[in-house]
């Protein structure tokens, strides 16, 4: 682990002199030989090995040895224990990593005790805190050099984002830390930097404190960094709901108030085809549906077939919530019009109350504050090959923001949509799949998608919506149909930029305004693929989204086992 490190024998440490073996090799390295009398590493199994075979009076030793003097080698491994134990416990910076990488790497972490292990995980801990500190550092100097540019601190956020392979809402987290804990929490800065507070408890101190005064904040932040340091993350947290409430219970009254106010209903993809709808409500609230769900449920599980009566009362309780919502959904809203699409236009190209694509209606007039407009249907858009739908393969299908979806799913709800009368509408998308190309591009939905004007019609957007499925820019994922068309190259009246697919693509508003205002540039290179150049001249590349496609089949692989006449 340490090469070449001897220690002197004053105050119980170690012999300096080689020949007494006082030198420490590593497991896979021989001693110089002048010092192989007495020399010895550590077993895997906790014992030591003489590298000799022998000790210094010639005796034959088999696992463990120990040193000319006669000293038993347990005596070694507690002062060579001891001395690990005295780097791993530096403050955090380069010998702390450096004892770190002779510890860890290269197998060796085998070779110590559980002790030792345990205060390498410390000391690693310690160190993430410290790096967070720095990362702090820089990324506030940025935000200060950038500041007076136009959306500087957006600008900062996005560059740093996409540096360190961050989500932009993780980066704004660390850009309000870096703003506020070394003046508004300075012994939470302290704590963090020096590695006694992990990343995740300081965020939530500054979180939960944000809402108070500063000398409010001054009292909580001493009792949580006491609590912090003997408590995990979801302890730190109950003991913060409490604080800052006691700390502030007229203003807590107000904020949770506003919080209701704000209550929201989100949805989210998951893992294995699956999604999650997240209620956001008052505490009394959430608590009340609760209960009245747990009773529905129960009334469901009491008059279930005997076959079903053992299924779990989880998967119980999510059908009568997903019963309730598709109920709540059929009384209440009636068919739509006959020949409606699912975009709100029929099927002579027109849109709701007669609005042609360029935003006019029959009459030439457009929607204006005296003209109210239908509520159009939600939808949620199923791609999924025609060979898929019939059977013919098991090409999966991609289920709008929840993401691929197994080919038997995607026929589910494909057949869900035929089943129910206006439910669902087929249009046909024509996908790249040449020998040799690498994306399931959308290459046309049967309808023109140029238009003269500068504002896209139903037609472009629809096809750009589900060309692009989420905004292009490096790592943003908000979904299409919620998104900007941004002319790649400006529209001019005059000619170049024009609107249609080959120049659109879809970006969210605030990207959109980071290429116009903040000095990032794009560029298509081929495949479809676009080259994102940030102002420090940094480039990232978003490839095109991936529809399901079918690859067409390998014809020299083809064997007809039934040759003419059939």
């Amino acid at each position: 682990m340490f090469e070449s490190m001897s220690v002197g024998t004053e105050d119980g440490e170690l012999p300096a002199d080689p020949c007494a073996g006082s030198w420490w090799h590593l497991p896979d390295q021989a001693p110089p030989v002048d010092d192989r009398v007495g020399s010895f590493w550590p077993g895997n199994d906790g014992t030591g090995n003489d590298w000799a075979g022998h000790d210094g009076a010639g005796n034959a030793r088999e696992g463990h040895c120990g040193y000319d003097d006669g000293r038993p080698l347990d005596r070694v491994d507690s002062l060579l224990a001891s001395h690990l134990a005295g780097l791993l416990a530096a403050e955090p910076g380069g010998v702390l990593a450096a004892a770190l990488q002779d510890a860890t790497s290269d197998g060796r972490v085998a070779d110590l005790s559980d002790d030792s292990v345990i205060s390498a995980a410390v000391a690693a801990q310690r160190l993430l805190g410290w790096a967070m500190g720095a990362q702090l550092i820089a990324f506030a100097e940025l935000c200060r050099r950038w500041e007076a540019s136009p959306l500087g601190e957006r600008s900062a956020v996005a560059e740093v984002a996409l540096a360190c392979g961050l989500s932009e809402y993780a980066a704004w987290q660390r850009r309000d830390a870096a703003g506020v804990l070394p003046n508004r929490l300075p012994a939470v800065w302290a704590a963090l930097v020096a590695g006694r507070l992990e990343w995740a408890k300081a965020y939530e101190i500054m979180d939960r404190a944000s809402v108070l005064t500063d000398a409010a904040a001054a009292s909580v932040e001493a009792a949580a960094l006491e609590v912090a340091a003997s408590s995990n993350l979801p302890e730190l947290r109950a003991f913060l709901a409490r604080a800052v409430l006691e700390a502030d219970p007229e203003g807590a009254a107000e904020r949770a108030r506003a919080a209701h106010a704000r209550r929201s209903v989100t949805f989210r993809p998951g893992p294995d085809a699956t999604g999650t709808m997240a209620l956001t409500a008052s505490a009394a609230a959430v608590a009340s549906a609760e209960a009245s769900l747990n009773l529905l449920t129960s009334l469901s599980r009491s008059g279930e077939a005997e076959e079903s009566a053992g299924r779990d009362r989880h998967v119980t309780r999510a059908d009568v919530l997903l019963d309730l919502i598709e109920s709540a959904a059929a009384d209440r809203t009636g068919k739509a019009e006959d020949g409606e699409t699912e975009d709100g236009e029929t099927e002579d190209g027109e849109t709701e109350d007669g609005e042609t694509e360029d935003g006019k209606t029959e009459d030439g007039k457009t929607h204006g504050p005296g003209r109210p407009r239908r509520v159009g249907r939600t939808s949620v858009v199923l791609t999924v090959p025609l060979s898929t739908v019939l059977g013919l393969d098991e090409t999966p299908g991609d289920f709008g923001p929840y993401g691929p979806i197994p080919a038997a799913m995607a026929r589910e709800v494909a057949a869900l949509a035929a089943e129910v009368a206006n439910r669902g509408v087929w249009r046909c998308a024509v996908t790249d799949d040449s020998p040799g190309a690498v994306h399931g591009t959308v290459l046309g939905l049967g309808r023109s998608t140029r238009i003269a004007g500068y504002v896209p019609g139903a037609s472009v957007r629809g096809f750009v919506e589900r060309r692009d499925g989420v905004c292009r820019f490096p790592g943003c994922r908000r979904q299409a149909a919620g998104c900007d068309l941004d002319h790649r190259d400006p529209w001019r009246p005059s000619g170049g930029g024009v609107t249609c697919e080959c120049n659109l693509q879809a970006v969210c508003a605030n990207h959109h305004r980071l290429k116009h205002e903040a000095r990032f540039a794009v560029a298509r290179e081929r495949d479809g693929v676009l080259a994102w150049t940030t102002p420090t001249g940094r480039t990232y590349r978003r490839s095109p989204s991936v529809l399901p496609h079918v690859r067409p089949p390998d014809r020299a692989r083809m064997v007809d086992h039934d040759p003419p006449p059939f």
